[in-house]
């Protein structure tokens, strides 16, 4: 979430019209993010409502899988938004011909170091995600899954900085190991694919609540786990906590049983995970954005991390970090 475009109240006015719901109080941008221009609407009684327009990746076709698949979440009793459906019948709708749509609104707060209890309550969350997709029938192709790596390889090795170009040859190493040994056989349906630390919410109660499904796509699940592994078990530096990373997958686990296969597979799926995070980060920074409010998110953790999964697993040492 993030504030690319400034919005008029009056464009908030008539949505909210479209949508039938009560007057707009005040309105307030959201800061964080990268990706769209978010921000939450306040009404006359009480509702808060989070409008977001998109500003790239996502098309007018997506809307319906995010739509159905937060239905699905939620049917589960996974705490999460709903995309709200409007007079004409449809679930978006477009300001300055940008595509937006209108979410409920969710409690709770980010935390920036989760504690070791936070990551179980995490992890069990992306758990019971998976029990509930495990059967669905859903499908968007993930444009930033490991056969659209090789479509972000030159555009992320031609960063401006001498530094990236010249880990260029050590980065298509990593691109050719994911690649080759890529385990399409693993189980897989609708995942959230950037379930990072900012986008889960905990209340007082150890609620969780989990928000931004807009990058999400039909993948492996134990791939959405490793992306998620790097975001809560490693920290900015690129070193790894175990016992953050055994405390969320224990809290998965306990819902989500990781088949031999997976767990197999996870060092090579973490490697894939800091990798897609590593190439979209080198991407943005490259990007000369008009913004109202936005910051780039650094790439050099995700090299870091990198370097020290593959040091793990060379040494044998990986699965002590990530059992449970």
């Amino acid at each position: 979430m993030a504030v690319f475009t400034e919005i008029s109240r009056s464009h908030f006015e008539r949505a909210l019209c479209l949508y039938g719901l009560p007057g707009l109080v005040s309105y307030n941008g959201f800061e964080s993010g990268i990706e769209n221009t978010t921000y939450g609407l306040n009404c006359e009684d009480g509702t808060i409502v989070v409008l977001t327009m998109f500003e790239r990746r996502v098309r007018r076709a997506d809307i319906q899988f995010f739509s159905n698949f937060l239905g699905e979440l939620y049917a589960a009793s996974v705490n999460c938004p709903q995309i709200l459906s409007h007079s004409g019948g449809q679930s978006y709708f477009f300001i300055d011909e940008k595509l937006c749509v209108l979410q409920s609104f969710v409690e709770g707060k980010t935390v920036i170091d989760p504690s070791e209890k936070q990551c179980y309550l995490a992890g069990r969350q992306l758990g019971l995600m998976h029990q509930a997709s495990a059967q669905s029938r859903l499908e968007k192709e993930n444009p930033l899954g490991v056969k659209s790596l090789k479509k972000l390889l030159p555009r992320a090795l031609s960063h401006h900085s001498m530094k990236w170009q010249d880990r260029g040859e050590r980065i298509e190493n990593f691109f050719d190991t994911v690649v080759t040994h890529w385990p399409d056989d693993l189980p897989g349906g609708p995942v959230h694919a950037d379930y990072f630390v900012d986008n889960v919410f905990f209340d007082q109660n150890d609620g969780v609540a989990v928000i931004d499904f807009f990058l999400g796509a039909r993948d492996l699940f134990a791939y959405d786990l490793a992306l998620a592994i790097c975001a809560w078990g490693f920290d900015e530096d690129g070193n790894v906590h175990s016992d953050k990373c055994r405390a969320f997958l224990s809290g998965y686990q306990g819902v989500y049983s990781l088949s031999e296969q997976e767990k197999i597979a996870l060092p090579l799926l973490c490697k894939a995970g800091a990798l897609r995070i590593l190439l979209t980060r080198l991407i943005d920074d490259n990007i000369q954005r008009d913004a109202q409010s936005v910051t780039n998110k650094q790439p050099e953790p995700f090299w870091n991390m990198l370097l020290k999964i593959s040091d793990l697993e060379k040494n044998g040492e990986f699965k002590n970090f990530f059992s449970v």
